[in-house]
């Protein structure tokens, strides 16, 4: 996520300067440009944090879904070794200690 949202910042900092570099126009224009890149840059990280947190919302929505009755899912997370996965694959230790102890 550290690298996302760096490159998105990155990106978005490096178009602000050349459009300010590359016009030179009136102090009111200068504004209109910036309020503009300010939105731009808003929707690209609204759109960004929607990506990134779409993991979160498949886990979420997964977890609510398993009951007594189907304590035999799990997650099955795929993806990179990172928070993520750890989370998923916590949830799934918790959900066979579970599916033991009901058993039991």
């Amino acid at each position: 996520m550290t690298l996302l949202y760096g490159a998105l910042f990155l990106m978005s900092g490096a178009a602000l300067l050349m459009i300010a570099s590359g016009v030179v126009v009136r102090s009111s224009s200068k504004e209109a440009v910036s309020r503009v890149m300010a939105a731009v840059s808003a929707v690209l990280g609204w759109l960004m944090a929607g990506h990134a947190l779409r993991p979160l919302r498949t886990i979420t929505a997964t977890v609510r879904r398993i009951s007594e009755d189907n304590l035999h899912e799990r997650l099955a997370f795929d993806g990179p070794r990172e928070e993520l996965r750890d989370l998923a694959d916590t949830f799934d230790g918790l959900l066979e200690w579970l599916e033991t102890a009901f058993a039991r």
